[in-house]
């Protein structure tokens, strides 16, 4: 189950990041103006390259990672606290790019790790949570960038989460990332959205909303269905005829455009493709002892918070 959330998150972040920014000249931070809106209230702030304690967050990151340039990396950087007491396990961040003539181009930039919502029954599932490396801990920063992997600044991930030889290409990266920046005279960071891992959403985007939801509500809806299915008295064969269908129908390509309706089925079709499988390895009781135990602990209760 949770390979099987990993390939969705996969899939997302990879059509949300993927042609953020290219190019191949140095910028640094003073030639651009940074905004942030963020949600204190809620706990959630930005620090952009423009907040006094950004350069000391940066020192922190470059003990781990020394062989990367630094001044290089800063105007591309920011960093997300969580000061909630619970742990962020999903955001969406917008750019908005204001070029030199005026013109306005918006990026974005999601991460959810979608199995700290989807699969309760696992073992030790709040500590995996709390080894995530791309989590956001009570109390905790998150660094994020234009040109690499978003990293935890805490003490459970080390000094550094990549070695030598990793480091060196993502010099290129980071070259790369910065000529686009060049065009730029100003770029606003606005926190769209962010789950926490009760399920409580927090931000105005309804559409990063929808999408996650969706993909709950597919693998808690099919895992009812044959639950309900049983219960009621159907035989095995009944119960699983409409999961094989599912698992069955053509795949959907996904992409950051996609709408809650596809990553429903998307997901849907990915989680009867796994117990399925499982039934066919297994048999029936095997498949259905899953199911059994992916619903013997409530879920998440996914809804929007309070403004």
């Amino acid at each position: 189950m949770k390979k099987l959330m990993l390939i969705i998150v996969a899939v997302l972040i990879a059509t949300a990041v993927v042609g953020v920014f290219w190019g191949n000249k140095r910028v640094t931070a003073m030639d651009l103006q940074f905004n942030v809106e963020d949600m204190p209230a809620h706990g959630i702030t930005i620090v952009s390259p423009s907040d006094a304690s950004f350069d000391g967050l940066m020192a922190i990151y470059q003990q781990r990672h020394p062989t990367i340039p630094i001044q290089e990396l800063k105007p591309l950087s920011f960093f997300i606290k969580n000061t909630t007491s619970q742990t962020v396990v999903g955001y969406k961040i917008n750019l908005e790019c204001t070029k030199h003539d005026g013109s306005v181009i918006t990026k974005s930039i999601t991460d959810t790790t979608l199995w700290a919502l989807t699969n309760p029954e696992e073992p030790g599932l709040k500590a995996s949570i709390a080894k995530s490396k791309t989590v956001i801990k009570p109390n905790g920063i998150l660094f994020q960038s234009l040109a690499l992997p978003p990293e935890a600044l805490d003490s459970s991930t080390g000094k550094s989460t990549l070695s030598p030889l990793e480091q060196k290409p993502l010099t290129g990266e980071i070259r790369a990332a910065a000529i686009e920046l060049k065009t730029y005279s100003r770029i606003t960071l606005k926190l769209a959205g962010a789950f926490l891992d009760d399920g409580t959403f927090i931000g105005a985007d309804s559409r990063y909303y929808e999408q996650i939801k969706a993909q709950v509500d597919a693998n808690h809806n099919l895992l009812r269905e044959i639950s309900d299915g049983i219960q009621s008295g159907r035989s095995n064969e009944e119960v699983f005829s409409p999961v094989a269908e599912a698992a069955n129908e053509t795949e959907i390509k996904l992409s950051h455009q996609s709408s809650p309706a596809d990553l429903y089925k998307y997901s849907r079709r990915l989680m009867a493709i796994e117990l399925m499988g499982l039934k066919k390895s297994k048999g029936d009781d095997k498949a259905l002892e899953r199911v059994n135990k992916m619903l013997s602990k409530a879920w998440p209760n996914l809804r929007r918070a309070n403004k």
